[in-house]
């Protein structure tokens, strides 16, 4: 056992209690961000009551665990299928030897030593592939834990505010690593309360980017009702300072289509990276004269949105487990979602009355964003073109912080990716969209974050949720201890 608990596989665990307040903040603002409006006086106080309820059991692990300093040696050697995070097909006898926290060695068996008095995990018929990224959530420290314990092992906070983020901190043993953009940058109007950093022109912009470039951000996020000018502004300011700029510019089911100027056309010429719910493609539909509520879309404009985006390299984040949540006549199923178990029951409820209270106008606008987003991530894929998988957890209903992304990358081959294609949108592309080449893959000289799982998700995408290892730099992580550790971290002393 390590010394916090959290321990290698085989062994026992035990899981420290000590907690901190969670903040008041909590899921209030994801809410407001999505511009959704929750209908009659009795769905708003059950809402608020879900909100009440939920606060309850929301605490921090202040100290918490990690595993045990390796014994005989630091090398780890896993040897079975890998999926390497590339795309490329599996290599079915590999092989990856693990020396510190990076990779020594990866490829087919014979490519690799094992080095005498290593660790030797066989994984049999299970698959190794690099640890899973969320491009797209919004994290508090009462979830934190639940993206490791799913197989998790890095996250991109699209939009929160320093306290809680520094509060957070970056990394840590038990928890994902957070790389975040701090407030987004919006106009005037913004609904994002203290989530966002609000301007008018373009010297607004520039001034909003150089303030958060000075407090250490990994990325530029743009909001819904920013400026045509600022937006170019702060996307020009962004690029000077190598920064990339991923952008929400709002869908049908919210303010994408009423308070947007920028669309995804203007976003795309601009020089954004990412493009995030496969958001002001609606508005950019409408103003190509088509109409994006229409079932079916037009095939010729969704084509020619999809080569705007390969023909300017930017990454389509759709998360769809968002628009599918809201547009879903039930609320979705979590069963067999990793960590679905350990998430609190008044949590559960929170996001049952927020589906509950949803209105039939706004599941069937948000029925319309889905099948946009589906239809564009499958020609973006036909065309050879970048997607990225995010969940946008916890705004969407039932979207579990952590095990959400294992629905979305299903979801992702729904919509007509191979699962080899939605793999590598959560591990390879999706270090290559944060600007992070040390992680996504495995490869000599990578970070060595791991996941080993039952069966073989190249064949059925829903292998992912079988998870019989977590590796985080090198450390090979009990996912029992883990998820005992998360269900800790939502109970107050």
């Amino acid at each position: 056992m390590g010394a916090y608990g959290i321990v290698e596989d085989s062994h026992d665990q035990s899981v420290l209690d000590e907690t901190v307040s969670f903040s008041k903040m909590a899921l209030f603002g994801v809410l407001e961000e999505e511009g959704l409006r929750i209908t009659g006086r009795n769905a708003v106080i059950r809402w608020l009551c879900g909100i009440g309820l939920f606060l309850t059991a929301c605490a921090s692990v202040e100290s918490t665990p990690h595993a045990a300093s390796a014994e005989a040696s630091d090398v780890l050697v896993l040897t079975g299928r890998v999926i390497d995070g590339t795309g490329a097909e599996p290599i079915a006898d590999g092989i990856v030897v693990v020396d510190g926290e990076s990779v020594r060695c990866a490829g087919p068996r014979a490519a690799c030593d094992v080095p005498r008095g290593a660790r030797v995990i066989d994984v049999e018929s299970g698959t190794i592939l690099p640890g899973l990224i969320d491009l797209h959530a919004h994290v508090r420290p009462h979830y934190l834990s639940f993206f490791l314990a799913a197989g998790v092992t890095s996250v991109r906070d699209a939009s929160n505010n320093f306290e809680m983020l520094e509060g957070m901190g970056r990394d840590g043993p038990g928890r994902a690593r957070l790389f975040w953009s701090g407030p987004a940058i919006d106009g005037e109007g913004s609904v994002l309360g203290q989530t966002a950093l609000r301007v008018r022109s373009a010297d607004d912009g520039r001034a909003a980017v150089d303030s958060l470039v000075a407090r250490g951000v990994d990325v530029i996020k743009l909001y819904q009702q920013i400026s045509t000018e600022a937006f170019h502004a702060a996307t020009r300011r962004a690029r000077e300072h190598g920064l990339p700029v991923a952008t929400d510019l709002g869908l049908q089911v919210g303010r994408g289509l009423t308070v947007s100027e920028v669309d995804a056309l203007e976003a795309i010429e601009a020089g954004v990276t990412s493009i995030e719910h496969a958001s002001g493609f609606a508005l950019a539909f409408r103003r190509l004269g088509g109409d994006p509520a229409r079932d079916p879309l037009d095939a010729a404009l969704v084509d020619s949105l999809a080569r705007a985006l390969v023909a300017y390299d930017v990454v389509l984040v759709p998360t769809l487990g968002l628009t599918h949540s809201f547009a879903s006549e039930t609320p979705p199923s979590i069963e067999g979602v990793p960590l679905a178990s350990e998430t609190p029951p008044d949590m559960i409820e929170w996001w049952r009355t927020m589906h509950a209270s949803l209105s039939r106008e706004a599941r069937v606008r948000a029925a319309a964003d889905y099948r946009l987003a589906a239809a564009l991530v499958r020609r973006v894929a036909e065309l050879g073109g970048r997607i990225g998988a995010g969940t946008d957890t916890p705004a969407g209903p039932l979207v579990l912080p952590g095990g959400g992304l294992h629905r979305e990358l299903e979801l992702l081959v729904e919509a007509g990716l191979s699962p080899l294609q939605a793999i590598h949108a959560a591990t390879g592309e999706a270090a290559r969209t944060l600007g992070r080449p040390e992680r996504g893959v495995i490869a000599a000289q990578k970070v060595a974050d791991l996941l080993v799982v039952d069966g073989d998700p190249s064949v059925d995408i829903h292998a992912t949720r079988r998870i019989r290892h977590v590796i985080k730099a090198g450390r090979v992580l009990s996912p029992d201890s883990l998820r005992a550790h998360a269900r800790a971290s939502t109970t107050a002393n």
